[in-house]
């Protein structure tokens, strides 16, 4: 009996030892999460403070920073500015140039800009020479002429058709100078008057209708002769 209670005073005092130690593990996390709420306090303090000041700061020296922020983007532009008044005009011809031959060469015929024209003088009712100077592209290699209709366009934006009274013809690889007569369109009003030419192509089984450049004339009203 005696080594019995021996045995179960030692375990009463090894749980007594146990729940101190527990208790005073308690009490360090208590301390330790006082601890860390008092710097998560602390951050806040700093963190609001902080911005504070620096709220503080630019709200005093906005001038400051208004002088260092805004003349970036005005010294970029500047010396876009400056480049473009150099360059400028080069860069527009070197832009149209660029527009222009990308266009003729996507086209069946190249028409060199300047080069056509209408006779003069074309009065109302009456015809027009088409002078067409004008060469095929590759891309038009394969393309067979159908026909041709010319189209006017008066001062009041009127479009109408004419007709076409010369032959059609294949144009080559080489530059041409054709003169083409076209039939003025009744109603056409007398003035400035611009022309051009629907050219329609067979390109290995499908329609393509080319526009040449519009050629600009002046259309004088008929004249009439009095008969003594």
């Amino acid at each position: 009996m005696n080594h019995i209670e021996t045995q179960l005073d030692l375990i009463s005092r090894q749980i007594l030892d146990l729940a101190d130690k527990a208790d005073v593990a308690a009490e360090a996390r208590e301390k330790t999460d006082d601890r860390l709420g008092h710097i998560e306090d602390r951050l806040a303090e700093v963190e609001a403070a902080t911005s504070y000041s620096l709220l503080e700061w630019i709200s005093t020296h906005w001038k400051i920073v208004a002088v260092i922020s805004l003349p970036v983007p005005f010294v970029f532009t500047a010396f876009m500015l400056g480049v473009w008044q150099m360059k400028g005009p080069e860069i527009i011809s070197f832009l149209r140039e660029e527009l222009r031959a990308s266009q003729a060469n996507s086209s069946i015929l190249y028409q060199p800009p300047g080069l056509s024209f209408i006779r003069s003088p074309v009065e109302v009712g009456g015809k027009a020479t088409y002078i067409l100077v004008a060469k095929r592209n590759p891309v038009g290699l394969s393309c067979t002429y159908l026909d041709t209709t010319p189209i006017f366009t008066d001062e009041l934006g009127r479009s109408l058709a004419g007709r076409f009274e010369s032959r059609g013809r294949q144009y080559g690889e080489d530059m041409t100078r054709t003169e083409l007569e076209l039939e003025i369109p009744k109603g056409l009003l007398p003035g400035r008057v611009t022309a051009e030419l629907q050219i329609t192509y067979d390109c290995n089984g499908v329609i393509i209708t080319h526009r040449t450049y519009p050629v600009a004339f002046q259309l004088l009203p008929k004249t009439h002769t009095v008969k003594e």
